[in-house]
């Protein structure tokens, strides 16, 4: 596995939460985390894991853990704003701290 350095972390990520609250139709996506990342192509066990469907656009991610700030949950979507994948909408479904080093989340995302 690579090392975790902040300076490898040359892209950014927006993270988002649904906005609907209630039984009324939601108003849409709303940020409530940016921060930098280092995005990647998945393993096959990152794959395996989630159980993605072969066709789908999944994404691998490096963030810093920083819990007091913010924690990335299940229900939350994330969009990269450069690369490949600019714009595109991400479901988590997968969030795990590296055993080498618990200060860098690992987050696995499956195109929406």
């Amino acid at each position: 596995m690579k090392k975790n350095k902040p300076s490898l972390m040359k892209n950014r990520v927006i993270f988002l939460s649904d906005e609907s609250v209630g039984p009324e139709v939601g108003t849409g996506m709303s940020e409530v985390y940016e921060c930098a990342c280092d995005d990647y192509e998945p393993t096959t066990k990152d794959v395996t894991a989630i159980g993605a469907p072969a066709g789908k656009k999944i994404v691998t991610l490096t963030v810093r853990n920083v819990y007091q700030e913010f924690r990335p949950k299940d229900h939350h979507k994330f969009k990269l704003k450069s690369g490949y994948f600019k714009g595109v909408v991400f479901e988590i479904k997968r969030i795990s701290p590296y055993t080498d080093n618990p200060n860098f989340l690992k987050i696995v995302g499956e195109g929406v």
